[in-house]
């Protein structure tokens, strides 16, 4: 089971994506709401290019508005669970509108290539932001943590 992060942040992008998906079957976008590979690249596009949004449904007002090549990727993830389930309910689908192909794989890379490019291009972007390095990190850390792991090594090694 997944944490409660994980589950929230699925449930939020599974109500972008019906959202999504119904204005665009109104649209004549997609056909209907099996995800197959035309539906994964329309929906990608829509959402590397879309606002990010605040935890109240609102449009943030930064620079860089655009979705990370991580929250692509689990955007993937969840649009690969809602498939395999699609195709558990009807197993002719996986042969008929296959949804993952090696275009979907190259399509979804460059996007996330592209993505990071644009975070990287942003002025304030800080490459220790929310990382472990972050939490400014001094010498004596980094030699308790050596000091632990040689220790532990040598006690498994006897």
């Amino acid at each position: 089971m997944r944490q409660k992060s994980g589950q929230n942040t699925e449930k939020s992008v599974l109500n972008i994506w019906k959202h999504w998906s119904t204005t665009t079957i109104v649209s004549g976008q997609v056909p209907d709401v099996i995800i197959d590979a035309h539906h994964i690249i329309e929906y990608l596009k829509y959402t590397g290019t879309r606002k990010l949004l605040t935890q109240n449904g609102g449009e943030q007002d930064c620079a860089n508005g655009s979705l990370s090549a991580s929250s692509l990727k689990n955007t993937m993830s969840m649009l690969g669970r809602v498939q395999r389930r699609q195709v558990d309910d009807n197993m002719s689908l996986e042969q008929a509108r296959p949804a993952f192909t090696p275009r979907i794989s190259d399509f979804c890379k460059a996007l996330m290539v592209q993505a990071q490019c644009l975070r990287l291009e942003c002025e304030d972007f800080d490459v220790m932001e929310n990382t472990i390095l972050d939490s400014h990190l001094f010498p004596e850390h980094f030699e308790q943590v050596k000091k632990f792991v040689f220790m532990t090594l040598t006690q498994s090694l006897k």
